[in-house]
């Protein structure tokens, strides 16, 4: 649940990015020298911020209302989240680089968090999953980061468990935030809605 929550809050970095276009923010703060990638730096740091704040009140709630018990160390836990965060925050960069309006940012992010949730064992259990979902989840980053969170939540392993879904979750981000960066183009015009 905190992996699919976390992508769909993504509509979050798309209000802050987008509204700056509607309000004319963003070409305001251009003109006074500041280049696209320090703005966008600063909206991405944000969202980070935000996806680890979501993931902490999930993991909080889960303890105090259904007695959630995390087995592995802190530290891992952690870690893991890190780095989902971070697969987050670069798929939320290609919404913001193909997006047009509020509306398809929402759509990039919902849609793509159900199917990537979906896909990825997050809505299910992956073993009752159809065989070609089966077959398809390890191209996904949620397959990996339910595998990483499984192993330290319930299985009560440490980093060195989940040293191969980290290193596909780092991955995975380096990934989106490089198509990100290469399909963003600050010049674009966009409005908040369609």
């Amino acid at each position: 649940q905190a992996t699919m929550f976390g992508f769909m809050s993504l509509a979050v970095l798309g209000f802050l990015f987008l509204g700056d276009h509607a309000w004319g923010t963003w070409n305001r703060v251009r003109s006074l020298g500041v280049r696209p990638w320090q703005i966008m730096s600063g909206k991405l740091g944000i969202a980070y911020l935000n996806q680890l704040a979501i993931f902490a009140f999930v993991m909080v709630a889960a303890a105090l209302l259904f007695n959630l018990t995390v087995r592995g160390p802190v530290v891992a836990l952690v870690t893991v989240e890190l780095a989902v965060a971070a697969v987050a925050i670069g798929y939320g960069l290609i919404a913001c680089a193909v997006s047009n309006n509020q509306a398809q940012f929402n759509a990039f992010a919902y849609l793509g968090a159900l199917v990537l949730a979906g896909l990825g064992g997050a809505l299910t259990p992956f073993d009752t999953l159809p065989g070609w979902a089966q077959a398809v989840a390890p191209l996904t980053p949620t397959y990996w980061s339910v595998r990483a969170f499984e192993t330290v939540i319930l299985e009560g392993g440490g980093l060195g468990d989940v040293t191969l879904e980290l290193a596909v979750l780092a991955l995975f981000a380096a990934t989106f935030l490089t198509i990100g960066t290469f399909l963003f183009d600050g010049n674009k015009q966009r409005t908040t809605w369609a």
